[in-house]
């Protein structure tokens, strides 16, 4: 019999109303070839406006940008939570953190959550991790459908490596998988730079150089977490030039590896995805990190579909979601996303055809009570949002005792907040959408069983869930 999930059926184009031929020759067309390759590239903790193909003008991401004219950028991509555990379960499942339970970085995800490699795996793919982060694929975490996983082992090193033994282990795997290339693959690989500490790197070298800045020789992760660096602008300048280093640094693994998949034939047929997790507040409103906020800097989040098929440069505005590349990369691969996914295929963008307005939310990582609302490791003021909801240029951030509405299109710095008067409509629509989504009871993922060396590991990096 075959799979509910498996588009690869013979329909009869006549049994289907006009609307569906159009989709359902797609699907055949999509059968018909071999499935993609496809290569997912996290960044961890990267800001969107950082990257060249998203803005910035300091030329930093070289690699990625050069990709980005072979590709769809999505240039308003938001991220479910600014917390790389649950953010990246969001993305392998395509339900927000409220609905798989993972909602901190000590907690599992539930087996009824079927991810991306789960399902790819079950349709013929090799699917390998190569993952930066330790206890992201610890076994009970993201490791889920995943036949080879290579990460740091906490339990005899640290919670986290740098990304150059990353990206090697991902090529030893390619080159065995090139071998045998009967079947597709799929290679998640996960960068911690730019995530904290920051150690220096040639660029920041060079930019620091006659800084006077205590931190411009690195920072730890502890002296990050404390903010101290935002008390003096040059304190902040310096610390926000080593975030760029690390960035910089991403960007160079990112090229090893794409030199690699085109030394090894592996291009040609391949999908390749670049995205972060979430971004970095870096002095953004009186915070250091992300997990405790909800502004722009820790949910907008660079995005890149590139389609070594077609290699046609798009630019798509309408905002979409990390939760939409479970459902997307799916479609492309032929293969149908589970009924219950909450995030929606983004491949008609890939095609050239627009994308409707949908809401999106996001949320700040799971509060531990009324002790919560005090001081946290990342901000100098507790944040008074819990939830925020996203339609079209509007943003509404809510709390028990606060919300704000913000026109992100002429205010991307979140600076002017609106009152319900000035845009009555969207702060209804999204005041009650907010509402909604933060009164929705949320899930709540199995508890950590984790080893206590894991643990330490997680603490070390100021997640002290």
């Amino acid at each position: 019999m075959r799979s509910s999930s498996d588009r690869c059926g013979s329909p009869s184009l006549l049994l289907l109303r006009p609307a569906l031929v159009v989709s359902a020759i797609s699907i055949l067309l999509a059968c018909a070839q071999p499935r993609p390759d496809i290569v997912l590239v996290t960044v961890d903790t990267a800001r969107a406006d950082r990257f060249g193909f998203m803005g910035d003008a300091n030329g930093l991401t070289p690699t990625a940008d050069a990709l980005a004219r072979e590709a769809t950028v999505f240039e308003n991509c938001v991220a479910p939570i600014g917390t790389t555990v649950p953010s990246h379960a969001s993305l392998l499942t395509g339900l927000h953190p409220r609905t798989h339970g993972v909602r901190s970085n000590g907690a599992r995800l539930p087996r009824e959550f079927r991810t991306l490699a789960e399902i790819l795996g079950e349709h013929g793919y090799h699917t390998g991790a190569f993952v930066s982060l330790g206890p992201m694929v610890t076994p009970g975490a993201l490791d889920q459908g995943f036949d080879s996983v290579d990460a740091p082992d906490p339990a005899h090193s640290q919670a986290w490596r740098r990304g150059s033994l990353t990206i090697h282990a991902a090529e030893r795997w390619l080159e065995v998988v090139s071998r045998e290339h009967r079947r597709p693959f799929f290679a998640w690989v996960h960068l911690y730079e730019p995530h904290s500490p920051y150690r220096p790197t040639a660029h920041s070298r060079e930019a620091l150089r006659h800084s006077a800045s205590a931190f411009a020789a690195g920072i730890s992760v502890p002296l990050f977490g404390l903010g101290l660096w935002m008390r003096s602008p040059e304190d902040l300048a310096a610390v926000q030039t080593l975030y760029d280093g690390q960035l910089q640094e991403a960007d160079r693994l990112l090229g090893e590896l794409l030199d690699s998949l085109k030394a090894l034939g592996l291009l040609s047929n391949a999908v390749v995805v670049v995205a972060a997790d979430h971004g970095q507040a870096l002095g953004d409103h009186g915070h250091a990190g992300h997990g405790e906020a909800l502004w722009q800097s820790v949910l907008h989040v660079p995005l890149l579909i590139w389609d070594g098929r077609s290699r046609t440069p798009r630019r798509v505005r309408e905002r979409v979601g990390l939760v939409d590349l479970h459902p997307t990369l799916l479609e492309l691969a032929g293969l149908a996303a589970p009924a219950a996914t909450e995030g929606r295929s983004l491949a008609p963008a890939l095609r050239g055809e627009p994308l409707a307005m949908r809401s999106y939310y996001a949320e700040i990582k799971r509060r531990r009570g009324p002790a919560s609302r005090d001081k946290t490791f990342f901000a100098k003021e507790p944040s008074p949002y819990d939830v925020a909801a996203f339609r079209g240029r509007f943003k509404f951030m809510h709390g028990d005792d606060a919300s704000a509405l913000f026109d992100l299109d002429s205010d991307s710095g979140e600076m002017r907040p609106l009152v319900r008067t000035q845009a009555p409509e969207a702060y209804d629509q999204l005041s009650r959408i907010a509402s909604r989504y933060a009164d929705s009871e949320p899930a709540t993922g199995p508890p950590a069983k984790i080893p206590e060396s894991v643990a330490e590991g997680l603490r070390a990096l100021g997640y002290a869930d």
